[in-house]
């Protein structure tokens, strides 16, 4: 039988109002006290080890379940959910790619993010193509236009613009490419030295472990953030090993939850993940879990977007 499963995926939780970059795409502080205090009436906030042990095999999760995740291991985790969490005596699921720790070094998601945020699309776009065509030439690659015509641009959040941004700095042009790219525009456009944005934006390791010993629970989103299914065996394996390292202490060697960046899953990266110790993995499908249904390493999840006050899309995934 089986037992249908709401996982809330978060990013940013914090007063945009009042933060340097307001225009984050993240959730404020209000509209997260407002869902939390929604979920607590409508379903049952369950925790981590909860839904591990139902997911195999264990006991079953009560009715109207709902599991609550929070991906990068941002500074907001700590100062603004981690409090409220405890108020309202709830655990939750962390992740923070190991790069972070281990390095000081901002994601190129993050670098990202800023850059889209610091700039309105009006002044942005016109600069992010100036910068790709150039760069395409440069590199002997498809122009612009063969990248724009073979890019799914659709999405439920953001216009073409920025998925394509998006796309073609994560995932479409070559690694080395597209991370000078980003790190151009990070430079142009935010200018914040990366040290100090790494200071600002992160939690740091005793935040983590203090959280951790007052029940929240840590698991793996990757070394690099990286596309884990784009890796070769060894690429994989070494990122997620090197992973446990720099979260030695904060994650446990075994069963813990693996959260795939940019929900990179392959039956590949799911043994790997097994054979290190998972016992659990989260993507990025926007649905409703089903234990005993899904695949414990492939459950699905929604958007904080999905549920109130910003929507009741929930109903329909």
């Amino acid at each position: 039988m089986t037992q249908p499963l709401k996982i809330v995926m978060y990013h940013y939780v914090r007063d945009l109002e009042n933060s340097r970059y307001p225009e984050i795409r993240g959730l404020s502080t209000n509209r997260f006290e407002q869902q939390i205090a929604f979920l607590k009436e409508n379903f049952t906030v369950v925790s981590p080890q909860a839904v591990i042990e139902a997911a195999h095999g264990g006991q079953r999760l009560p009715e109207n379940a709902c599991m609550l995740t929070f991906d990068d291991g941002y500074i907001d985790h700590y100062t603004t959910v981690f409090p409220i969490l405890m108020e309202n005596d709830m655990t939750a699921f962390f992740s923070m790619p190991g790069r972070i720790l281990r390095e000081k070094r901002l994601l190129d998601v993050n670098k990202i993010h800023y850059t889209l945020a610091a700039e309105s699309m009006e002044v942005l776009w016109p600069k992010f193509k100036k910068l790709l065509v150039r760069t395409l030439k440069e590199n002997d690659l498809p122009s612009m236009e063969e990248y724009w015509n073979r890019c799914n641009l659709t999405s439920r959040f953001d216009p073409p613009e920025v998925i394509f941004i998006k796309r073609m700095l994560q995932v479409e042009l070559p690694e080395d490419i597209r991370n000078g790219l980003a790190d151009r525009l990070y430079d142009e456009v935010v200018g914040v030295p990366e040290n100090v944005m790494v200071k600002e934006l992160y939690m740091s390791p005793e935040q983590m472990k203090l959280m951790k010993r007052m029940g929240m629970v840590f698991g793996i989103h990757g070394y690099e953030h990286a596309w884990l299914n784009r890796m070769t065996k060894e690429q994989a394996e070494r990122d997620m090993e090197m992973a446990l390292d720099a979260m030695d202490g904060i994650v446990d060697r075994e069963g813990w939850i693996i959260c795939y960046p940019y929900g990179s899953h392959s039956m590949e990266v799911e043994e790997i993940a097994k054979e290190k110790g998972a016992a659990l993995g989260v993507i990025t499908r926007s649905a409703t879990a089903y234990i005993g249904q899904d695949s414990p390493f492939q459950l699905p999840r929604l958007d904080t977007n999905d549920f109130p006050p910003v929507s009741s899309n929930y109903l329909k995934l």
